[in-house]
């Protein structure tokens, strides 16, 4: 049977090398993604995590297939590859939000996939005033949901 909880977790080892033992790895952060129904998807059939490297913010984005309220998390990496945090955003209207199906039921992240080829012709305006100067150009965020959609997101570091 499957398990109702939808958690996710962080293991670290060296960075000058692949892990060669159990030992060498490290945990160093798990949480549980916010969960309140049941997932659409059928059950055994994941993956159930998904994750995306961004090199150039050293940043990872990070999806877990059971979650219905923080589909999409962004983390953070400390320049010292050891200091990870996840990167809160608090107003709604610029956090990454899976919206409901036309039953006003929740979706769930299927998959997750970053789009870089853009080549910096994507302009991202900035998200709160108008007259500020626009965001640097954006990597599109792909998120593939239950309901058999692409969703795109721009990605801002401010």
């Amino acid at each position: 049977e499957e398990d109702d909880q939808a958690p996710y977790f962080i293991l670290q080892w060296p960075v000058d090398s692949a892990p060669t033992a159990s030992t060498e790895f490290q945990l160093v952060q798990f949480e549980m993604y916010p969960r309140t129904e049941a997932c659409a998807a059928p059950q055994l059939s994941g993956p159930y995590v998904h994750t995306h490297w961004l090199p150039f913010w050293n940043a990872a984005v990070v999806a877990h297939r059971k979650s219905n309220d923080e589909h999409v998390k962004v983390l953070g990496v400390g320049a010292d590859m050891r200091d990870i945090k996840e990167l809160v955003v608090d107003d709604d209207a610029l956090a990454i939000r899976i919206p409901y199906d036309f039953k006003e039921e929740d979706l769930f992240v299927t998959g997750l996939a970053v789009d870089t080829t853009c080549g910096g012709e994507v302009a991202v305006l900035h998200p709160t005033l108008a007259e500020l100067p626009d965001c640097p150009s954006s990597p599109i965020l792909i998120v593939a949901t239950t309901d058999a959609k692409l969703r795109f997101f721009t990605l801002s570091n401010m």
